[in-house]
């Protein structure tokens, strides 16, 4: 069939002049879209701009109209259509209402065109039947200068890159900056505020005050707690507001004692000078009631008791009593926590007890009162 555009209309062009095959071919040059060939009537057609075509009315050529593509033909017997497969010269293309201008391709192959600065992207071109066609991609437009209201504070920033970042400083008289970013011709703030800086003063931590010398608006400081606090800070400033950012002051112990009751006996745990979270043995008080020791831990100025075990806690003494059983009862004096003792039997009896003291409490270890028949 003959070459037509996409609704069917014959590309424009000359046309009926009785020649062969060779010839119809060779007479489509550069500027020239293609053309079509009846061999029974050996009538060629060439598609393209009139004017530019290399052919003229003197030769036997007609002018015919019609559209500016080719896009398909007639399907009618006995004729056929061809293409020109043809380098595709250098020249621009539209992407987002821009021009991109690319480089000369050849015939069926893919290409790569830069979008124009404040424009950003990457173009895949391709050279076919109908000149340079975009197959992905397109260009981001860029940001133009423009002002960013950061509370009472106007940020002028000025051109961005599509998908870049610029730092605009914050107005005279304030400190800080912000940071723009441009996404398609949007420009937004990803970071960064305006404020005045902080001049020296106190904060609270805890029980402890806290001194800080001036620092600038949208930054930290570290500072230490005072002596008799353990711990440092990191302190912020915003707008001239000084918080804190991260850590706590937590107060030493001072000297003392602890109170703790085992029964009905009431006894105390000296200890001295304690750095807060250290840990101490200290002996249960007073020695005359009570035996062992219990570890201490200073928290934020507080010495706690730890929990107890039987090899860290405190137990009392043993009072004067006696052991054992109705008249084989043995009587004995005070005896100290965690202590052995031999007692003898009472006359009329033969043998003696080894007792132990166990947290007021004797008991027989072993060893029997036996009574004479």
């Amino acid at each position: 069939g003959s070459c037509q555009t996409a609704t069917g209309r014959e590309v424009r062009g000359r046309a009926k002049r009785d020649v062969s095959h060779r010839e119809c071919r060779d007479n489509c040059t550069e500027l020239c879209l293609g053309y079509s060939y009846i061999p029974c009537e050996k009538v060629c057609t060439l598609y393209g701009d009139p004017d530019e075509l290399n052919v003229s009315t003197g030769e036997g050529w007609l002018v015919k109209n019609g559209g500016g593509r080719i896009t398909q033909s007639s399907g009618r017997c006995g004729e056929a259509c061809f293409t020109r497969i043809a380098t595709c010269p250098s020249g621009t293309v539209r992407s987002a209402g821009v021009s991109v201008v690319h480089q000369a391709s050849l015939f069926g192959f893919n290409s790569t065109a830069e979008c124009p600065s404040p424009y950003s992207g990457t173009l895949v071109i391709r050279c076919g039947l109908n000149g340079v066609e975009v197959l992905e991609g397109r260009c981001r437009s860029g940001c133009q200068p423009g002002i960013f209201m950061d509370r009472s504070f106007e940020v002028a920033y000025g051109t961005i890159t599509h998908g870049f970042e610029l730092e605009a400083p914050c107005p005279s008289l304030a400190n800080g900056a912000i940071t723009m970013r441009c996404t398609d011709g949007e420009a937004k703030r990803v970071a960064g505020r305006c404020g005045f800086n902080c001049v020296s003063g106190t904060v609270k931590s805890g029980s402890a005050a806290v001194m800080f010398p001036p620092f600038e608006h949208d930054t930290l400081r570290s500072v230490d707690c005072p002596v008799g606090w353990a711990g440092n800070l990191t302190l912020a400033c915003v707008d001239s507001a000084t918080t804190i950012a991260l850590g706590q002051c937590q107060r030493h112990c001072d000297p003392g004692t602890v109170n703790v009751s085992v029964g009905n006996v009431s006894g105390y745990l000296p200890h001295g000078s304690l750095n807060h979270s250290h840990r101490v043995l200290a002996p249960c008080s007073p020695s005359s009631a009570l035996a062992g020791s219990v570890w201490l831990e200073c928290d934020d100025g507080k010495t706690l008791a730890m929990s107890t075990s039987d090899d860290a806690s405190c137990h009392r003494h043993c009072p004067a009593g006696s052991v054992g059983e109705g008249v084989k009862a043995v009587g004995h004096g005070t005896m100290q926590h965690d202590q052995d003792a031999t007692l003898a039997c009472l006359p009329g009896f033969v043998g003696n007890l080894q007792v132990h003291c166990w947290d007021s409490e004797v008991r027989i270890v072993s060893g029997e009162c036996m009574m004479h028949c």
